[in-house]
């Protein structure tokens, strides 16, 4: 339910979403990461990639560098 409101508020916003990656806490075991891709497959999210939250945050710092 939550990704499937993040794509319609996205949808809203800019235009339709259809890839995505998401990122995940670090702790995450194989199912619960698992679980993450069939509730994107659920919400018709294409997950391009799953990265932990604190790779997430230093893309997104150096991204704002540039």
């Amino acid at each position: 339910m939550l990704l499937g409101r993040l794509r319609d508020t996205a949808a809203a916003e800019v235009k339709a979403v259809n890839d995505v990656v998401i990122a995940i806490p670090g702790w995450y075991t194989d199912a619960q990461r698992r679980a993450v891709l069939d509730a994107a497959e659920i919400a018709n999210l294409n997950v391009l990639r799953l990265v932990h939250d604190t790779t997430a945050t230093a893309l997104g710092v150096r991204l704002s560098l540039l």
